[in-house]
């Protein structure tokens, strides 16, 4: 159960365990059993599907991005999303100096699946769009995979600032940065 005014739960396990299994159940794409899956103490089942999909924000292993600026895909979470906005959320998935390092910043063309960022710099970018989306929940699968040392701690400091007002799920192999979470359920087997 994941209080969505502000909470930190991590769930931590090798592959094949069923973190994304979980993310999977709570945004619904599979129906969970009645009862085994609660948002505020309200089963997941109690809501429509696509209407309980606007209230998270997920941020999947896998990274879509799409032809376009790195702007235009931030503003897919948030058409109405103001210059301020696309800042702090860039600055919150640590992708900041690489927008400073580009010659159009984030007017920068991406081409076809972000072909001109590497896995980490992709990654951070889709970070970026779920902390944008204005969701009471936000669901990250493996956010600091591809990223290096200090990239992590930048993000693990910002997965902490963000449980302080909305739900944060946060889903990964690693166990740095898990300090402030509430709870951390550990997947084996």
């Amino acid at each position: 159960d994941l209080d969505t005014t502000g909470d930190f739960v991590a769930v931590v396990g090798p592959s094949g365990s069923g973190k994304s299994t979980i993310a999977n159940l709570l945004l619904r794409f599979w129906d969970p059993p009645p009862g085994t899956v609660l948002a505020d103490g309200v089963d997941v089942l109690a809501h429509d599907a696509d209407a309980w999909r606007t209230q998270v924000a997920l941020m999947a292993q896998d990274v879509h991005l799409f032809t376009g600026t790195i702007a235009e895909n931030l503003r897919l979470a948030n058409p109405r999303a103001s210059e301020q906005d696309l800042a702090a959320a860039v600055r919150a998935a640590g992708f900041h100096e690489v927008i400073g390092r580009l010659p159009q910043g984030d007017r920068t063309w991406l081409g076809e699946q972000g072909a001109q960022l590497s896995g980490g710099e992709r990654q951070r970018l889709a970070l970026a769009r779920a902390v944008l989306k204005p969701s009471p929940l936000l669901v990250l699968d493996e956010p600091t995979a591809n990223v290096d040392a200090a990239t992590e701690q930048v993000i693990a400091r910002e997965v902490e600032v963000l449980a302080r007002t909305r739900a944060v799920l946060l889903i990964t192999h690693r166990t740095a940065g898990l300090e402030a979470a509430r709870e951390i359920l550990v997947l084996h087997d």
